[in-house]
C-alpha cells in the first residue's frame, strides 16, 4: 500500500494520497473512541461510527475500495452497538456497494457482496421491528 502512495505522489495524485493519510487518521480516532482506559470507562459507539465514516467516504473518493468497505463494516458494527440499527444497515449497505464496484479490482467474489446486502437488509429489518 505505501509503495502504491509514493507512486501516486511521482505521478500527480497526491490528492488521493491526501485523502489516504486523512482517513488513516479517522481510523485511528475511531479506535481510540472504541478503547476503554482508567479516566474512560465506557467506549464511544456513537464518535467511533463517525469517524470511520468519515474514513470510509475518504477512502473511497481515493479509489481504494476495500479499505472504504472496511470502514463502513466497522462504522455499521459500531452504529450496532450503539443501538441503531438503521445507521449500521445503511453503513452496510454502503460497504456493500464499495464491495460491488471494486469486484474488479480486488477480486471480490459475488457472493460476499450479496452477504453484505443481506445483512445490511436485515439490519433495516430489525430497525422496522423496534
Amino acid at each position: 500500500r505505501l509503495e502504491k502512495h509514493q507512486m501516486s505522489k511521482r505521478t500527480g495524485g497526491s490528492t488521493s494520497s491526501t485523502k489516504i493519510l486523512e482517513a488513516e487518521e479517522h481510523m485511528k480516532k475511531a479506535d481510540k473512541c472504541l478503547s476503554k482506559s482508567l479516566m474512560k470507562w465506557s467506549a464511544d459507539y456513537e464518535g467511533a461510527a463517525m469517524e470511520y465514516e468519515k474514513a470510509a467516504s475518504l477512502y473511497k473518493s481515493a479509489g481504494e475500495l476495500a479499505m472504504a468497505k472496511s470502514a463502513f463494516i466497522k462504522a455499521s458494527s459500531a452504529h450496532y452497538k450503539n443501538d441503531s440499527a438503521y445507521a449500521a444497515g445503511k453503513a452496510m449497505e454502503l460497504a456493500a456497494n464499495c464491495a460491488r464496484d471494486g469486484m474488479e479490482e480486488t477480486g471480490e467474489a459475488p457472493s460476499v457482496v450479496a452477504e453484505l446486502y443481506v445483512r445490511g437488509s436485515g439490519l433495516y429489518r430489525e430497525n422496522n421491528n423496534n
